[in-house]
């Protein structure tokens, strides 16, 4: 049985995009993600940045960060801090308030939270929240699980971090 070239094409179509590496779980505007502040938000837009998936194409690599940063107004370290939240969020199921939230557990990107064990990120992220308050319901240890495996998946996109 022949399969029609359209169906076809759909199929391949939905395949590469399941299996693309540096697409985007999910992107979000930038003032209502909470990753940038109203003012950087300022900042970037006269920069054409206006997402979190265009916030992190501009600056996942070191020089274009340093070169933003110029432009923007934005230290190099705060652009850093938000490349790397904006790098969590490639992560399927990870929206900005979890970013947030395990950015001050201690995971500053997918590359960290690949290296990251379910039990023992969870519960830095109970105490972070309880000190924090940034989310009602904390993920369960599958879901956390699930997202470390996912996080292993994905390439490397921010450079030069110190």
């Amino acid at each position: 049985m022949s399969v029609p070239l359209g169906i076809r094409l759909w199929l391949g179509l939905g395949l590469v995009c399941l299996l693309s590496q540096t697409a985007l779980a999910s992107h979000y505007r930038l003032p209502a993600s909470g990753i940038a502040t109203k003012a950087e938000t300022g900042a970037l837009a006269k920069q054409d940045i206006t997402t979190t998936k265009t916030l992190l194409k501009a600056a996942a690599k070191a020089k274009e960060r340093r070169a933003l940063s110029k432009s923007t107004g934005i230290s190099y370290e705060r652009l850093t801090e938000m490349a790397s939240l904006c790098d969590l969020l490639r992560v399927d199921g990870i929206g900005p308030s979890i970013a947030r939230l395990m950015r001050v557990s201690g995971v500053a990107d997918s590359a960290a939270l690949r290296r990251k064990s379910a039990g023992s990120l969870l519960v830095r992220m109970r105490s972070a929240n309880s000190k924090h308050r940034i989310m009602e319901v904390l993920p369960s240890e599958p879901t956390l699980a699930a997202w470390i495996k996912s996080a292993g998946r994905l390439s490397k996109l921010i450079e030069g971090k110190r």
